[in-house]
């Protein structure tokens, strides 16, 4: 997935990176890069999320009764939980920023 995405950045406007080099012309080429490395990194948090409720759910599944391995997996569940959940409006907080930055007319009430 990330080859794919540094190798389409030869083309402008398309890959992880918006621009190469001198083709970086204007202040959106540089916050549409700087939001794209966002959206990829909080991709990949989506998918480590996916595998921490999957040991979550495998240490629940493999406990067997054993209260101490229970609340480890309810620990567990619930740390990713929380984390999604900063992460979710630590993106939506900067994504709004940075579509104010590219956007001056933006209207975020309209």
């Amino acid at each position: 997935m990330f080859n794919t995405l540094v190798a389409n950045a030869q083309e402008k406007g398309t890959g992880l990176i918006a621009c190469v080099g001198l083709e970086c012309d204007s202040w959106s080429d540089v916050v549409n890069t700087i939001q794209n490395v966002i959206n990829f990194s909080f991709k990949a948090a989506v998918f480590l999320a996916t595998i921490s409720f999957a040991v979550a759910g495998w240490k629940y599944l493999t406990a067997r009764g054993d209260t101490g391995k229970v609340g480890e997996a309810h620990k567990i569940f619930l740390m990713v939980v929380k984390g999604f959940i900063v992460m979710s409006l630590a993106w939506l907080l900067v994504n709004q920023i940075l579509t104010m930055l590219v956007n001056p007319g933006y209207n975020l009430l309209k």
